[in-house]
């Protein structure tokens, strides 16, 4: 095999392998729902343990209350994630049917006791899908 050929593949093999490893140790912390000038955000933290700055591509899902979608969460921009550390990221909802006003009124009447929010979704980085399944409780 040609020495340069092997070069070149070495050269540009190694960071994507790297950045595959990286991509698939990343986790996902929920923080909290916010609402803000009309708009419901979710909010959460990714952390990157590892020693290379990595990028992810996008993140799709769902906002859940039981069984019932009350939102989707769609964000296609590029979240850069530093080395060894944790970015919060803020992500617009998008409310699907009715079943977000019924939990607004649920929170209006102070019925909160039992409502949890559960974001399912896929955060895309190098390819890799990582999986979202988290729950938040209202506090």
């Amino acid at each position: 095999m040609n020495p340069l050929l092997l070069g070149l593949i070495l050269w540009k093999g190694v960071p994507l392998i790297k950045g595959g490893s990286t991509a698939s140790q990343l986790e996902f912390y929920p923080k909290n729902l916010d609402y803000d000038a009309g708009k419901f955000y979710y909010r959460m933290d990714i952390l990157n343990p590892t020693r290379n700055e990595l990028t992810v591509d996008t993140f799709f899902g769902g906002l859940y209350v039981g069984d019932e979608k009350v939102g989707s969460i769609e964000y296609n921009k590029p979240i850069v994630l530093k080395k060894s550390q944790r970015t919060e990221v803020r992500i617009p909802i998008i409310p699907t049917g009715l079943g977000l006003g019924k939990v607004i009124a649920k929170i209006i009447k102070g019925d909160t006791k039992n409502l949890t929010f559960r974001v399912v979704g896929v955060a895309r980085a190098l390819g890799i899908n990582n999986p979202v399944n988290e729950e938040i409780k209202l506090s």
